[in-house]
């Protein structure tokens, strides 16, 4: 009788350290890179105009591909608007705008 008391209380205490090892957030996997968190908030906010690969621009929408501007640039831009571009402080916050940014940075050639 007494086996049995051990055994089952040295089953639930294996199945209790499985559980809290499956609740353990993984760094490679629970937490979104800032690539992916620009590459989706592009997708939502900017390919409508610039298209899925920078090269669409419609409306006045520059070919990002080609753009010019630096990094810093590229961050204001985003964030107070530009021509018929909307300003994206009000919607984004600063993470998410130099997420978008560096994402951009990658279309180019």
């Amino acid at each position: 009788m007494m086996r049995s008391i051990i055994f089952i209380a040295v089953l639930f205490a294996f199945v209790g350290c499985q559980e809290a090892a499956q609740k353990t957030p993984n760094a490679n996997t629970d937490v979104p890179s800032t690539d992916n968190i620009g590459a989706e908030i592009y997708k939502t906010k900017c390919a409508m105009c610039h298209g899925a690969d920078g090269n669409l621009g419609i409306g006045g929408a520059k070919k990002l591909t080609e753009s010019q501007l630096d990094l810093a640039a590229l961050k204001t831009q985003i964030t107070k608007g530009k021509g018929t571009m909307p300003p994206f402080e009000a919607q984004l916050s600063a993470e998410e705008i130099d997420a978008v940014a560096d994402f951009v940075m990658g279309l180019r050639k």
